[in-house]
């Protein structure tokens, strides 16, 4: 067994004992597995990402709805002012919960997996990985940052609403 980089055609047990490769063509086919596994990887990051942006978006529905704007108070009659708060049913919460586990399982296995598959120390395989997990940034890195940049804007959006109507609160 190698323990340091190298070269070559040859790659006995790969991540299962018995998986073996012994031509160009398998070596060949072992790295594009292995770099469709980071590109996917990064897709599945994404997801998770669009996952959480839903629930902040209840979230911050629910705090709106529990502390509505001064501005609003002043027009309304007091009896008026008062909303219902938005409520999960026990069905969505277990949905919103089972699929943000789901997501976490699966991405977090995905990489331990390719870290599995770097531990064989074949360098075409290690640069196949960095390769998909580049091409894969590359694809879906914008969507990722703009989401993040939403979800900040949401997150500021709901803060601001709630503490700028107090009185003696000033934001930056």
């Amino acid at each position: 067994m190698h323990m340091s980089f190298w070269w070559g055609k040859k790659i006995e047990n790969f991540l299962i004992y018995g998986l073996s490769v012994n031509s160009v063509g398998g070596v060949l086919a072992l790295c594009l597995g292995c770099a469709l596994l980071a590109f996917l990887f990064e897709w599945i990051k994404l997801i998770q990402a669009k996952e959480k942006q839903k629930e902040l978006i209840i979230r911050a529905k629910q705090i709106k709805t529990i502390c509505p704007p001064k501005e609003d108070a002043s027009l309304l009659p007091d009896n008026a002012t008062m909303h219902k708060p938005l409520d999960l049913s026990m069905r969505n919460r277990i949905s919103i919960y089972a699929c943000d586990t789901s997501l976490w399982l699966v991405l977090h296995n995905l990489g331990y997996l390719i870290m599995l598959t770097i531990m064989a120390f074949n360098l075409w395989i290690f640069l196949s990985v960095l390769v998909g997990g580049g091409l894969g940034y590359f694809v879906f890195g914008q969507m990722f940052m703009k989401l993040n940049l939403e979800n900040c804007q949401v997150i500021r959006d709901t803060y601001c609403m709630s503490t700028c109507s107090k009185p003696g609160i000033k934001m930056l």
